[in-house]
């Protein structure tokens, strides 16, 4: 039942200006064979931030991969069992829709670059370093900041000891005998 005289605000949200319009072909230089072995190497341990299911690929969609892009620079995107597209069908839609680059293919995981215009995350290989702040070249290795599996470690940054097994320490039972009880210490 409306209520007369009753007006709903309209709810709009607004986008980011990167993602209002539809996205432009970069001027950047094509990836050398050397840029993709590395990207792939650094890929290798990443976990999939985005998964097309059985509606396959809508604009929200590519607007949630133009944002991980925007966010990581190299993503990989994983296709569920369900979705009606084939692999290289949806890596087409999404470079020419997101402006990437599409670097590999592994089963249903692909992997998705596209540089950051300004304060790029990854350094490639061919590419010339970044200036820093006193104009020198950088002989620092770059820092990728991506997420990771975090491994036990005892606080200082060096792996947790292993516990001690029993495996080993009873002595073998041939036919007849019984293994000696055990002591206890006190």
């Amino acid at each position: 039942m409306a209520r007369s005289g009753a007006i709903t605000p309209l709810v709009t949200t607004r986008k980011p200006p990167s993602l209002n319009a539809e996205p432009t072909s970069r001027k950047t230089k094509p990836l050398t064979g050397k840029d993709r072995s590395h990207l792939r190497a650094i890929g290798h341990s990443l976990d999939a931030v985005v998964h097309i299911g059985k509606t396959g690929i809508s604009r929200g969609l590519l607007d949630e991969v133009a944002r991980a892009l925007e966010a990581h620079e190299l993503i990989k995107v994983r296709l569920i069992r369900e979705c009606p597209l084939e692999r290289e069908v949806v890596a087409e839609q999404l470079s020419a829709g997101c402006g990437a680059e599409h670097i590999q293919t592994v089963g249903g995981v692909l992997l998705f670059y596209r540089a950051r215009p300004k304060k790029p995350i990854i350094e490639l290989p061919g590419a010339p370093p970044t200036p820093t702040k006193t104009g020198g070249k950088s002989k620092a290795k770059p820092q990728i900041h991506h997420a990771k599996k975090q491994h036990a470690t005892s606080g200082k940054g060096r792996a947790a000891p292993r516990r001690p097994t029993n495996k080993g320490t009873r002595p073998s039972k041939s036919k007849g005998e019984r293994a000696p009880a055990r002591r206890r210490s006190e």
